[in-house]
């Protein structure tokens, strides 16, 4: 069975089917069909759970939303076009996962606990970026901080 096309963007969807319940009812069976086509297994889990949302905890029902996103990023991103950007985005996000990395463990378990306010105060951040710049051999920022920490 061929997946229902409205004309209008790249997937033959118009933007006006963006904004009454037949559209979206329209999108929401080209994403399954495509869900589909690709995962099988959460396919049937959404579909389960959709039936009976009152089935899932809320651990099983976050589980769920976050198997899915990257199938619906891809979705929407093909239904718009924005392949490219969307790519983009991600590569940049990748970039930058050691600062969140070292800002999660160092910052928040480490240096919040371990550094009182008026040490932290007294610090010459200036000199400190200065000494690290010549450690790392390169100029300071908080994602060289995190490349060489980690």
């Amino acid at each position: 069975m061929a997946a229902p096309t409205i004309p209008g963007l790249p997937s033959g969807i118009a933007f006006e089917g963006l904004y009454d319940r037949e559209g979206l009812l329209k999108l929401d069976r080209l994403f399954l069909a495509e869900l589909a086509q690709h995962d099988t297994a959460l396919h049937e889990q959404l579909l389960r759970a959709r039936e009976n949302p009152a089935a899932l905890a809320s651990k099983q029902e976050s589980e769920l939303l976050l198997a899915l996103a990257p199938h619906l990023d891809r979705y929407v991103a093909r239904l718009f076009g924005i392949e490219a950007e969307i790519k983009a985005l991600s590569a940049r996000h990748l970039d930058l996962a050691p600062l969140y990395g070292v800002k999660r463990q160092f910052v928040q378990r480490k240096a919040m606990h371990g550094i009182k306010r008026e040490e932290a105060e007294a610090f010459d951040g200036p000199a400190l970026a200065r000494g690290l710049e010549r450690a790392f051999n390169e100029p300071f920022t908080e994602l060289t901080f995190a490349r060489h920490v980690a």
